[in-house]
């Protein structure tokens, strides 16, 4: 109960965050699990030139722009957790937010002190980006780091379906969410999921009722003919056999139906098995980044 009571309390400091950067006072205004800061908008405020900018910043940076435009057409199913900030130095800063976690990426320049800010942002936060602003984000919250890792992003141009078929594959939907969050939570808890994705294409592969192996829809870019995708998934006693690259094509083939020819995903350069059956399946390396996830400081004492 004191630890709860302790949480409520820090939540309320939290609401007002002051943070004084480079001899200048900031203040920022953040619901420490929802809410974004000031000089930020959501995807529902963007302008038709917000939108203009946003898109000539982002041309030709995949997976980026498919997130644009993803986020746009998501706001016709009601989702609006994705953000924006327009930087004076040419550069977008952009976010997503999932159930438990916030994902932010850096695309160009932007200002220092918004650098300063993204850091001090309250939730449990992993963050996309060059090695410029990784070892600057370091130096500002690395008593909140929880891990580190190299990502490697993957383009596929795809004209014709694959024409997956294999016994036990069967769309996800949202009458499976109990299945699919005990399935990645069983099997690899650092997945990032959320419930809203099972409105996107997702696939499993089943042994008679056993889910052994998963992935789905990130962002679909009906504007230009793309999508992210990610979240494969095979079971350990199932893995060696082929079955995320199954998924992975099958994935790929239902997304064609709809229009799809350009796909993006991302893993990290330590994960070997799943970048070597991206690249089977046909991915070229698109960018390195640098994945850097920290702790919410709400309870940074436990480091969630």
């Amino acid at each position: 109960m004191t630890r709860l009571k302790n949480e409520s309390v820090r939540c309320q400091l939290f609401f007002l965050l002051l943070t004084t950067y480079a001899g200048s006072d900031i203040l920022v205004y953040m619901n420490p699990m929802k809410d974004i800061p000031n000089n930020f908008k959501r995807t529902s405020s963007l302008s038709h030139d917000d939108i203009a900018m946003a898109r000539k910043i982002l041309e030709g940076k995949q997976p980026f722009s498919i997130y644009l435009n993803a986020a746009i057409e998501d706001l016709k199913n009601g989702n609006n957790n994705r953000w924006f900030h327009f930087s004076s130095a040419g550069g977008l800063i952009m976010g997503i937010d999932f159930d438990e976690l916030r994902v932010i990426s850096i695309i160009g320049d932007v200002e220092d002190e918004m650098l300063f800010i993204i850091a001090k942002n309250p939730m449990r936060t992993e963050f996309h980006l060059t090695k410029k602003y990784a070892d600057r984000l370091l130096d500002i919250g690395k008593d909140r780091l929880l891990r580190e890792h190299h990502l490697k992003y993957y383009l596929l141009n795809q004209e014709k379906p694959f024409c997956e078929n294999l016994n036990g594959l069967r769309p996800l939907s949202k009458s499976d969410i109990s299945l699919v969050e005990r399935f990645y939570s069983n099997n690899y808890d650092g997945t990032i999921f959320s419930s809203w994705m099972l409105e996107q294409p997702f696939w499993g592969l089943f042994i008679g009722e056993n889910l052994i192996a998963a992935g789905g829809a990130i962002a679909v870019d009906k504007f230009g003919l793309a999508a992210n995708i990610g979240n494969f998934l095979t079971a350990p006693q199932y893995r060696g056999r082929g079955y995320g690259k199954v998924v992975t094509r099958k994935l790929i083939d239902d997304l064609m139906r709809i229009g799809i020819k350009t796909f993006t995903l991302g893993t990290t350069e330590e994960n070997i098995p799943a970048w070597k059956t991206y690249e089977s399946v046909g991915f070229q390396l698109l960018e390195k980044r640098v994945e850097i996830e920290f702790s919410s400081i709400l309870r940074h004492g436990n480091k969630i």
